[in-house]
């Protein structure tokens, strides 16, 4: 019996010293390139991990998890055993986001770390779903805190994942509907709904916010505003309006730089600003369905982050379409034709638009919030790529596409996905 004791100790020796020096040698390069930058936001220090040693895909792999089921075993307060999970939950993470690094072209490996990672968080949701608050009223709080700002974040890792590896989003998409449960077990153990919004909003405001992306934070916060009930929902909204906000002070959103040029011709003169402003064209609407109107026009350049992104030429007149008020269409002497999508707190209207192959679309924002109109899938946009203007659009700006495609075209605001639309292009 003595034997076998020492050999259990000499055992548990191994995995918590010798390991440690295994993953060094069997790692080798990939510690290396743990510290290579990449174009991604989320890294190992934004997750909190200094070294993420063995990876899901290396043979000595289970080692790791031993260890880990040892660490369980030996953790017998519920509330210390719900952080070994979210810690547990974050090293995973942090493989996840190595072995991208590592092996960026090797979709079978992150599924594999995918499927290894949802383990975790499965756990985590278990523990959370039996966990009772502590006297110790501080320690759980903190608890809390650090629970909402690790899954929030993996949420974004999440997203980036999705956006380049296609063959995963499946996998990535069950992975977020269940973190995000995660996420709202949070207000559950907090006396007020006011809590829950600061702890979100520390995420993206406190120290700990380098790396995260403002962006891609709004997605999910609307993402769990579906999904929360009418109190939490409300904070949620708060919360949308903080990032808006923020991302429009920071020149996150499109701005617009406009040049007059106004011919002397005795037609109806309107200018670029009256002509998206107003969205009429003139003091007097007529009475029927449709009418049109000569006008001159004017050079106008569109700017995104102080890069231009469409050049209307300048010609001598236009033809504006107005249906029941509304200006939709804009036709140049040239020939080309231009369409106007507005989109206000009701969503895009019209919401169906049949074009023809080289026309240009106008999105007009007349809401009180930053838009982004954009291809579907959310969040990835891959079924036009191109139709993706890459940031919000503020309030009263306006971003122009040319579709150089025909199909069928649907896309939705990638910041309020619930907002959705669709573009026929015809030859």
């Amino acid at each position: 019996m003595t034997l076998y004791y020492r050999f259990f100790f000499a055992l548990l020796l191994s995995i918590f010293v010798f390991i440690p020096g295994v993953t060094l040698a069997a790692e080798g390069s990939e510690a290396e390139v743990l510290t290579v930058a990449t174009d991604s936001t989320i890294s190992l220090q934004t997750l909190g991990v200094e070294k993420t040693g063995l990876l899901p895909t290396n043979p000595f792999y289970f080692f790791k998890e031993w260890k880990r089921g040892i660490q369980r075993f030996f953790t017998f307060n519920k509330t210390k055993k719900t952080v070994l999970e979210l810690d547990i939950a974050n090293q995973k993470a942090a493989e996840l986001k190595s072995l991208e690094e590592i092996q960026p072209d090797n979709t079978e490996a992150i599924q594999k770390a995918l499927r290894n990672y949802e383990e975790a968080v499965l756990r985590l949701k278990e523990r959370l779903q039996n966990l009772q608050k502590t006297n110790d009223t501080k320690t759980f709080d903190d608890f809390l805190s650090s629970l909402t700002e690790k899954t929030l974040k993996h949420q974004q890792l999440l997203e980036e994942l999705s956006e380049k590896f296609e063959d995963a989003q499946e996998t990535i998409e069950e992975i977020q509907k269940t973190l995000d449960d995660v996420i709202l077990e949070v207000p559950k153990h907090l006396n007020d709904a006011d809590s829950f919004r600061k702890k979100v909003s520390q995420v993206f405001e406190g120290d700990s916010s380098d790396g995260v992306s403002e962006s891609r934070m709004l997605t999910t916060i609307n993402r769990l505003e579906d999904k929360a009930d009418t109190l939490f929902g409300g904070v949620l909204i708060e919360v949308r309006n903080e990032l808006t906000q923020s991302i429009e002070a920071q020149g996150d959103a499109v701005s617009i730089q406009q040049k007059t040029e106004i011919s002397s011709d005795s037609s109806t003169q309107v200018s670029h600003q009256e002509f998206y402003e107003n969205g009429t064209g003139s003091e007097s609407k007529s009475e029927s369905s449709s009418t049109t109107k000569n006008v001159s026009t004017e050079k106008t350049v569109v700017e995104h982050n102080d890069e231009p992104v469409v050049d209307i030429d300048e010609t001598e007149t236009s033809l504006i379409k107005i249906e029941n008020g509304v200006m939709t269409e804009v036709e140049s002497t040239n020939g080309t034709r231009s369409f106007i999508v507005t989109v206000s707190g009701e969503g895009f209207s019209p919401q169906n638009l049949t074009i023809e192959k080289g026309d240009t679309v106008t999105f007009v924002n007349k809401n009180t919030i930053s838009v982004w109109p954009a291809s579907d899938s959310h969040p990835t946009h891959t079924e036009y790529s191109e139709f993706d203007p890459k940031s919000s659009i503020i309030p009263g700006a306006m971003w122009s596409f040319t579709f150089t495609r025909t199909g069928i075209f649907e896309y939705h605001d990638h910041l309020n996905p619930a907002k959705v639309g669709v573009i026929t292009v015809v030859e």
